[in-house]
């Protein structure tokens, strides 16, 4: 039962499928799916063991999960914080992925799972968008099964990320078709969203990508995106052109945010206010009245700094950036397989897009888009897991 093949391995095999195709599609299906997942793969464990060599954006990662259980301690509401800890718990995808999705071949139908649920998504989202039934205050803001714009943005982003980087790595000429054919619906609801912030994530993930696959080609970007923004439709170009509009009401609010969020911090720069205090704080910090309040600060960096303190927050930075060189070094690794390459690319430029948008948007506090960030950055280390396991048994 236990043996390759086996009807255990199918069932946990099954399970993660499922849950990377509820990622972008369900965060109760992801959780009832990653539920199932980690129970059969907590019986796996136990009966046969494990051997994992941990990425290594762990040690930093570790660092940060100790610094935001500090900051609980600390909180001025440490059971709200407590409670709010309860997020961290969507790390418990790395050693799963680390531990299952070992095989290029299993990374391929994942990949494809994921971008399935991502189809789901944009084709539900676009009737939302018809029927004007989704978000923002017209309904006309995609939202997909994922309930808000930006969540959707940041899901579909990954996906779309994912879907280039098969186009330009994958061997078979069918794949890349696929690619292109399936990559179309989600690119269109992502212009739909209206979320700025996937917008510029995606641009700069996509540069990784290209990157990663050909150096020279990135010099043909400008004219590639200058082409993709005349085409869009004029909501979404008057979104992007507003990205730089000081006088945009959103970009004002975020201006304010970030001055009020560096007032916090200078009032908690070592522990932070607490998980979840910001949101309680910030009515104090506002400069009038009439200032919008807020949940968190629309910045990754800006919000761990205050709601954990600047240490969390610089060590939040060494993880971003350990994982983002120790994929790049994967995907530029000499005689990779085809769907190891693409898995690192895909992982490179996720992480490039989530710290990019990011700077607009608190998406490492969505866990939607974290679990799915998380998800796909293990891939990689994963194959490289399964390799050096079979590498080990041969060599035996």
């Amino acid at each position: 039962m236990w043996a390759e093949g086996g009807l255990y391995e199918k069932a946990l095999l099954g399970a993660v499928f499922l849950l990377a195709f509820s990622l972008p599609v369900s965060i109760s299906g992801a959780q009832i799916a990653g539920a199932a997942a980690l129970l059969l793969w907590v019986g796996k464990i136990l009966r046969r063991g494990i051997l994992v060599r941990w990425p290594s954006f762990l040690f930093p990662l570790a660092l940060f999960i100790t610094f935001s259980l500090t900051a609980v301690v600390f909180s001025a509401n440490p059971l709200q914080s407590l409670f709010s800890a309860k997020s961290l718990l969507v790390l418990l995808v790395i050693p799963l992925v680390l531990t299952v999705v070992d095989q290029p071949q299993r990374a391929r139908a994942v990949l494809a799972a994921f971008a399935t649920g991502g189809i789901f998504t944009a084709a539900w989202g676009l009737v939302q968008v018809v029927l004007g039934t989704g978000g923002g205050d017209a309904g006309r803001r995609l939202t997909g099964f994922l309930g808000h714009y930006m969540t959707a943005g940041g899901a579909l982003m990954i996906v779309i990320i994912a879907l280039v980087a098969v186009f330009l790595a994958a061997q078979s000429r069918n794949e890349k078709l696929a690619a292109v054919a399936v990559v179309i619906l989600p690119f269109v609801a992502l212009g739909l969203t209206q979320s700025r912030n996937a917008y510029v994530g995606l641009a700069v993930g996509c540069v990784v990508v290209l990157f990663l696959w050909r150096p020279g080609v990135v010099a043909l970007l400008p004219f590639v995106l200058s082409l993709a923004v005349l085409l869009s439709p004029p909501m979404v170009r008057e979104r992007i052109f507003s990205i730089a509009d000081l006088e945009d009401a959103s970009i004002h609010n975020r201006l304010e945010m970030f001055d009020r969020g560096l007032a916090i911090v200078a009032d908690y720069p070592v522990f932070g206010a607490g998980l979840r205090q910001v949101e309680t704080l910030y009515p104090s910090y506002k400069k009038s009245v009439s200032s919008t309040d807020v949940s968190h600060l629309h910045n990754n960096i800006l919000q761990i700094a205050a709601e954990r303190g600047v240490p969390a927050a610089v060590v939040w930075l060494w993880f971003m950036a350990a994982a983002f060189f120790s994929t790049a070094k994967l995907a530029r690794a000499p005689d990779i397989a085809p769907w190891s390459r693409i898995a690192a690319m895909t992982a490179c430029g996720t992480v490039a897009a989530l710290f990019t948008a990011g700077m607009f948007e608190y998406n490492f506090g969505d866990t939607e888009v974290l679990i799915l960030f998380f998800f796909v950055l293990t891939i990689p280390f994963g194959i490289s897991n399964g390799s050096r396991a079979v590498n080990k048994a041969n060599e035996d």
